[in-house]
């Protein structure tokens, strides 16, 4: 019973990525099944569970930061779903630390299926497009949010890049001759996908990309991703409609930047232009509000009552978000939640820089550039991803800190 158990712990570890991938439902009760066993598992073993590490609480801390501030919040039915939403703050940082020596036995593993469930739903995607394409003659199959239905396009492009990123790290010091077709393939895929942050995270990604090639003497390969970077880079602002629409409303976008007229607020329609009007908007909220914040469950309330203030009509109409975490915490939670979602990412960032960790450094960045672009952590997908990013980046730590110990103790006893 005692090995029956552990086995299908292991396995519900390594498929682990499959379940949230697939559908929130499934995720949840797929991790309620791994948390029981887990704690059987400690049982049976008889482990004692001690917090050596206080990066585990970051995120829980964060989490609680949220509940303190439904005190200050009129609308609790939606401040309570605020945390329904972002449960997995603290549950998964729970989980993770319950079950870490498994998670750090396989951990190498769970990133392999990290990286195989992104690629093999957008290369799914992108049969289905094919044949929607051919049933249609609709090119738009094949771009944005028509492309990766039910996904949100920006959520699956992060999750797509976390996936190729662990694959390159896998593959790094190996030949194989497909590697630069799979890095061809997500470039492609984040062509294809359209978001505009990811539009930017591209660079980025290349660059570190670009470093580990030329550290380890790849020119050839370092010279294959400049060039592809180029031609990827001509055919967007030559062909992507969604770039093509950005230049059109350039002048428009700039001249709101540098006006109070309200009138321009009514015609704000476009993606780029309505989020512009949006972040001017939050300054005055922020002002107002800057120290305790509006409360949990009030952020969509207030915002709604300023864009009918100001007559933004494609915002309220929509009922949109700020499309920026940042400033969505701010609002929310003030300036001590939106300092300890800044100090996440600051320790995340510091302790890879410090430990060479570019990979997870990256994928931090990653997250960092579209918190400013989307409020990720208003959907599960977002909460999800970003807590996963964040576990298995404190795994990484304590395997690393126990290595570094483990190869002192040795060297001391042999000096």
């Amino acid at each position: 019973m005692k090995n029956f158990l552990e086995k299908s712990l292991i396995i519900l570890i390594v498929f682990f990525p499959i379940s949230f991938a697939l559908n929130f439902k499934l995720f949840k009760y797929y991790s309620f099944i791994l948390l029981i066993n887990t704690l059987i598992n400690l049982h049976l073993n008889k482990q004692k569970i001690k917090l050596e590490n206080i990066f585990w609480a970051y995120l829980p801390i964060f989490y609680f930061i949220h509940v303190i501030f439904l005190l200050n919040t009129k609308n609790l039915k939606a401040g309570f779903f605020d945390l329904e939403v972002k449960f997995s703050l603290l549950f998964l940082p729970i989980l993770f630390f319950l079950s870490k020596n498994f998670f750090k036995k396989y951990f190498n593993t769970i990133l392999k299926t990290s990286f195989l469930v992104p690629f093999t739903i957008f290369t799914i995607f992108l049969i289905r497009s094919l044949i929607n394409y051919f049933c249609t003659s609709n090119i738009n199959k094949f771009f944005y949010d028509e492309l990766t239905y039910p996904y949100h396009p920006s959520y699956f492009a992060v999750f797509l890049t976390m996936g190729f990123l662990f694959f390159y790290n896998f593959t790094y010091d190996k030949k194989l001759k497909f590697k630069y077709l799979i890095i061809t393939f997500y470039l492609l895929a984040i062509y294809l996908i359209s978001s505009k942050a990811n539009f930017l995270i591209l660079p980025i990604v290349l660059f570190i990309i670009g470093i580990y090639e030329i550290k380890g003497r790849k020119y050839i390969g370092f010279i294959y991703l400049l060039l592809l970077l180029l031609t990827l880079s001509i055919f967007l602002f030559l062909f992507n409609k969604r770039i093509y629409y950005e230049k059109v409303l350039l002048k428009e976008n700039l001249r709101l930047l540098t006006t109070n007229d309200k009138k321009l607020n009514e015609k704000a329609y476009a993606s780029t232009t309505v989020r512009l009007v949006l972040l001017k908007l939050s300054k005055e909220i922020i002002k107002e509000n800057f120290l305790f914040g509006v409360g949990t469950g009030d952020i969509k309330d207030v915002l709604l009552e300023k864009y009918k203030e100001n007559g933004v009509k494609e915002a309220l109409d929509r009922q949109l978000n700020l499309h920026n975490q940042f400033l969505e915490t701010l609002i929310g939670q003030g300036i001590i939640g939106f300092a300890f979602l800044l100090f996440i990412f600051l320790f995340n960032f510091i302790k890879n820089f410090k430990t060479k960790n570019y990979i997870f450094l990256c994928l931090h960045i990653v997250f960092f550039i579209n918190f400013m672009f989307e409020s990720m952590l208003n959907t599960q997908a977002g909460v999800i991803l970003y807590s996963y990013l964040c576990c298995l980046n404190f795994l990484n730590y304590e395997k690393r800190m126990e290595e570094r110990r483990f190869h002192s103790f040795f060297t001391t006893k042999s000096g």
